[in-house]
């Protein structure tokens, strides 16, 4: 696919979600069904309560993470930017988009001049699973780490969205070799991600197997990529086709419970809520996510 035709398909997305009319979430992630258990004797300050956490080695203010976003299309550079300057002030960890930047070697994505705007925070660069398969795909991997001289790398796992997607990517032969291959080469820790369709216990044993070093389920209850591609799609019944699919898969919460028992200790896993919220859930145990 051209550098043109990338960038274009980047601003469709964005104007998608950004128009809340557009590929709603149609199912719950979940968060509903969980009671916190109250304290009526919490024998603590309030205003001692420390949120730190730190992940990946870095330290942050807050248990959060502004996960892959937009990049590629000319309005990226603003964004990440703007993104990259408010995690610096929040102490908030952050990964961006970077497929176009890498194909056509621009700046417009993160890049180390973004990393020199957030530079104590946990910065991840990304990558999507099927751009493993490419030629050159382990090399695309090392680059995104370089480009961003980032503390781990995200691979994104979309299978559903490049099914649907006109100009998607079908054959996922040997992705999960291709994920081992870049956890031994690129030196930072793999960070396995879905984006809205969820993750099941047997994918992420399989991912922590292969070297993936954190598991991001990512569940549906959130955006829908389908519906997102369901908008883009070129005819009523490739419309038909992936708007039948918008509210497929695994509930946020369902996911992080099935990977939590599945891996007690091997990993930690988020979904639409942030990882103290987990926590206290006693969805995620604390050896995971250190206090700072």
């Amino acid at each position: 696919m051209s550098d043109t035709a990338l960038s274009r398909r980047k601003d469709e997305h964005l104007d998608i979600v950004l128009d809340r009319r557009t590929a709603p979430a149609t199912v719950a992630a979940g968060w509903e069904y969980i009671h916190f258990e109250r304290c009526a004797l919490p024998e603590l300050d309030l205003t001692q309560i420390d949120l730190r956490a730190s992940l990946l080695g870095k330290a942050m203010r807050a248990p959060l993470l502004i996960s892959s976003m937009a990049g590629g299309m000319p309005r990226a550079e603003a964004i990440n930017r703007h993104l990259s300057e408010a995690s610096q002030a929040l102490g908030i960890a952050m990964c961006g988009s970077q497929r176009v930047s890498l194909q056509s070697r621009n700046s417009q994505g993160l890049t180390r001049a973004l990393r020199r705007l957030a530079p104590d925070i946990p910065l991840l660069a990304n990558i999507g699973a099927a751009q493993l398969r490419e030629a050159d795909g382990l090399d695309l991997a090392r680059r995104a780490v370089d480009a961003l001289e980032a503390d781990g790398l995200i691979v994104h796992l979309n299978p559903l969205q490049e099914a649907v997607q006109p100009e998607g990517d079908r054959d996922w032969r040997g992705v999960l070799a291709l994920i081992a291959g870049a956890a031994r080469i690129v030196g930072v820790p793999i960070v396995a991600k879905e984006v809205g369709a969820g993750l099941s216990a047997s994918v992420a044993c399989a991912l922590v197997e292969a070297g993936v070093a954190v598991i991001d389920v990512a569940g549906a209850g959130g955006t829908s990529w389908a519906a997102v591609e369901g908008e883009r799609a070129r005819n009523a019944a490739d419309r038909a086709v992936a708007m039948s699919f918008a509210d497929w898969g695994i509930p946020t919460l369902t996911s992080v419970q099935a990977v939590r028992r599945a891996l007690p200790v091997a990993c930690f896993c988020t979904g639409s809520a942030d990882l103290a919220a987990l926590r206290q859930a006693r969805l995620l145990p604390s050896s995971h996510l250190s206090a700072g």
